[in-house]
């Protein structure tokens, strides 16, 4: 995945719907402005209206854009909130999933407090 891939093409791709399907965008893009929501909360995220140009550098603040970290856990953390609203997987698997994107949560978390007390000093 590239910073200047489209996130909702992306995320359809992901939830293993063409590209190009756009029948669940209104079931599906909710979801996204969710995890958006999250992530502006904890400093991570920038949020923006979806549209068909949205990419994954638009979303991502500015100043976390160049850890390729952050790039890495970004997409993952939408992608795996939406699936596991969306097409959630197996009962037994439901934790597994909640609990990883929690975690990625709180490393973007982390990765942003340190960012932004490297950058008051």
């Amino acid at each position: 995945m590239e910073t200047t891939d489209y996130v909702l093409p992306s995320i359809r791709k992901f939830l293993n719907i063409g590209e190009d399907d756009t029948v669940f965008d209104g079931e599906i893009i909710p979801h996204i402005m969710s995890a958006f929501g999250k992530l502006s909360q904890n400093g991570i995220g920038n949020p923006q209206p979806i549209t068909p140009t949205l990419t994954w550098a638009d979303i991502i603040e500015p100043t976390m854009i160049s850890n390729p970290e952050v790039f890495a856990m970004v997409p993952l953390y939408v992608m795996l909130s939406v699936k596991i609203l969306f097409d959630p997987p197996p009962p037994s698997n439901v934790s597994y999933y909640s609990q990883y994107i929690e975690e990625n949560l709180w490393r973007l978390k982390q990765i942003y407090d340190i960012n932004r007390e490297v950058t008051e000093k």
